[in-house]
């Protein structure tokens, strides 16, 4: 099941954030009814009547009843619908390759995959290491994960989410990135990267082999 979490992402900043993201996956052969929205208390009434027309196509509609941001809409669509596999990510993405074809065979009871991972402590700020050292006694992960996107077998999932701390707030939301790689070291879970961060991608943003950002420059 591939869980997007969106909010007011039908279009943003004038980019059709959500339909494009869905219309890369569609390219992929992956069927709707693998497919769920988990919408974050989404405000513009264009998006909401956008998500009632995906309803009709089959696709799984889920609305989070509390602000909770990415990982918080990826636990939402566990607790809430049964599949062996699970690909989170946000609605800010544009997709490249076929990573469903390319990760699928490499999951195992050990392992997670992600778009992207950083070093410990690479763009950390004092929130960051504030909010693990609250909730983990520890500012130490092996290696962060881009906006909590995580490719995994749902027996994974199922043995660390009730570990996650779900963020309330944009600045807990980042401090995730690295609290998910704390729950998996954990668990003695390996992450693996389809790509990594540079400390200076300003020449090419979006350099990435499987995926773009429509945002480009990494921002809090």
């Amino acid at each position: 099941m591939i869980v997007i979490a969106t909010h007011n992402g039908a279009i943003k900043d004038g980019q059709p954030f959500l339909p494009d993201l869905l219309s890369d996956i569609k390219g992929f052969n992956i069927p709707n009814n693998k497919v769920c929205v988990v919408d974050n208390l989404s405000t513009d009434q264009s998006h909401l009547e956008y998500l009632n027309e995906l309803k009709k196509e089959n696709y799984n509609i889920l609305y989070n009843p509390i602000s909770s941001f990415e990982l918080g809409a990826f636990k939402y669509g566990v607790d809430n619908l049964k599949d062996d596999v699970w690909f989170f990510m946000q609605d800010s993405i544009r997709i490249k390759l076929n990573i469903f074809e390319y990760v699928i065979p490499r999951l195992t009871e050990k392992d997670v995959y992600t778009f992207l991972t950083f070093q410990t402590g690479m763009f950390d700020d004092h929130n960051d290491r504030a909010f693990l050292s609250i909730h983990f006694g520890t500012t130490y992960y092996s290696r962060g994960i881009y906006a909590s996107s995580i490719f995994a077998l749902d027996e994974v999932i199922q043995s660390v989410k009730n570990d996650w701390v779900i963020p309330r707030s944009k600045t807990e939301a980042a401090a995730c990135e690295r609290a998910v790689a704390v729950v998996f070291d954990r668990h003695n879970i390996r992450i693996h990267g389809l790509g990594e961060y540079e400390p200076d991608r300003s020449s090419d943003p979006n350099g990435y082999t499987f995926f773009s950002k429509i945002y480009g420059k990494r921002g809090r």
